[in-house]
């Protein structure tokens, strides 16, 4: 061991103990003596960090962390540290990192493992904060909503929102998606209840219309106030019908770009909602035909996209413009929620290949199809693909007969 070595050893030792004994000013001068004598001692970086910690100067204890982590890279401890002293500063998105790559170093740490699950609680969804902290009207929301519809809806916040929610009830989520999207232009709830009429708001930009959202009147009323919205949510009376009319009455009036957002779609398994498992006219089978309808260019026969959906128009007296349909760009469902992307159709076909790189050892065909499109295989005979009517119809109407 060099003379450095020693010497910044027992220098170390001292500086803890000042640091021990709170006086910090004096143990960060000695930690910054040691660094002088010896650049490259990453326990005398690691310390001045936790000095500059206590005393509340984050910045700068982060910056010796890093420091002593770039000098030992493999030091659970150090990715541990500067992982909590992010947390502190409030960066959980990169503090979760480094905890993550301490535990991976060091997997039975228990003290890695504790840290990295306070700070996961403390990463709540920015709606999240909102719910815990409204006073106001109440909203009644499921839990797992809340970071989805974040995950959602996140990117729009500082946007000139035009928001449309069928269902209101006390009227509490229109004062929470005005906090959520502070530059929003419009924000409109439709209920059928006409006690919701008494729901006065001070923030000019949330009106509420009162009466059935799929009566023809009241679509005029609510288009009368915005001709295109950017994001619409249905919590209305979760009745299959009413969910697939409204979808099929507002989807047109979503912006290119937008998301329509279907809440309570448990209530689709249950009988008194119109709904169950296998019910072929329940809300949840109809989102399921459109994820079909969305990969129509690979059916491999003759049929328009909208023919699965014949049923439900006859059974809900109901119709969808084709080119809408085309407009479907992705439909993601999550515990209860349906979310529905909408774009222009252009970007919403599976384009060219794109074959990349040079080496083909294994298999020399797919340089050739770079820049080719795909051709469906002919499925005219294939009696699942060629049927009349989706099977569950099919079963209703002979069990009928």
């Amino acid at each position: 061991m060099d003379k450095e070595s020693i010497s910044g050893g027992q220098l170390l030792k001292k500086a803890n103990q000042l640091k021990r004994a709170g006086k910090l000013d004096e143990a960060i001068a000695l930690y910054h003596q040691i660094i002088e004598i010896n650049p490259n001692f990453a326990w005398a970086y690691n310390n001045l960090g936790d000095a500059f910690a206590q005393q509340g100067r984050l910045d700068e204890a982060i910056s010796y962390y890093s420091k002593s982590l770039n000098i030992n890279p493999n030091s659970a401890w150090l990715f541990y540290r500067l992982g909590e002293a992010l947390a502190q500063q409030g960066d959980l998105e990169t503090a979760i990192g480094y905890l993550k790559k301490a535990i991976e170093i060091r997997p039975s740490f228990e003290k890695f493992h504790n840290s990295l699950t306070q700070v996961l609680a403390r990463q709540s969804s920015l709606l999240e904060k909102l719910y815990s902290q409204h006073e106001g009207k109440v909203s009644d929301k499921w839990s797992s909503y809340l970071p989805t519809y974040d995950l959602v809806l996140k990117s729009r916040i500082n946007t000139n929102v035009r928001l449309l929610e069928i269902g209101v009830q006390n009227g509490g989520s229109l004062e929470i998606w005005s906090e959520y999207f502070p530059t929003a232009k419009l924000i409109v709830g439709c209920d059928i209840n006409p006690e919701c009429a008494e729901l006065n708001y001070e923030d000019p930009r949330i009106r509420v219309i009162i009466g059935d959202a799929n009566n023809d009147k009241v679509r005029k009323n609510i288009i009368g106030l915005c001709q295109r919205f950017d994001v619409i949510i249905d919590d209305g009376s979760h009745k299959s019908s009413d969910i697939v009319k409204s979808f099929a009455t507002y989807f047109p009036f979503l912006e290119d770009r937008g998301v329509y957002i279907v809440e309570d779609m448990h209530t689709s398994y249950w009988k008194n909602y119109q709904g169950g498992l296998f019910y072929p006219f329940s809300s949840i089978t109809f989102f399921k035909h459109l994820v079909d309808i969305i990969n129509y260019e690979h059916w491999g026969i003759e049929k328009k996209a909208s023919d699965i959906l014949n049923g439900f128009f006859d059974k809900y007296g109901l119709k969808i413009d084709p080119i809408e349909l085309q407009k479907i760009h992705s439909i993601t469902f999550h515990n209860s929620l349906c979310v529905i992307n909408k774009c222009k159709r252009e970007y919403n076909n599976l384009g060219k290949r794109c074959v990349t790189g040079r080496i083909d050892k294994i298999s020399q065909t797919q340089r050739k199809a770079n820049n080719t499109y795909n051709t469906p295989e002919n499925q005219k005979g294939n009696e699942w693909s060629t049927r009349n009517l989706p099977p569950g119809e099919e079963l209703l109407r002979n069990l009928e007969v």
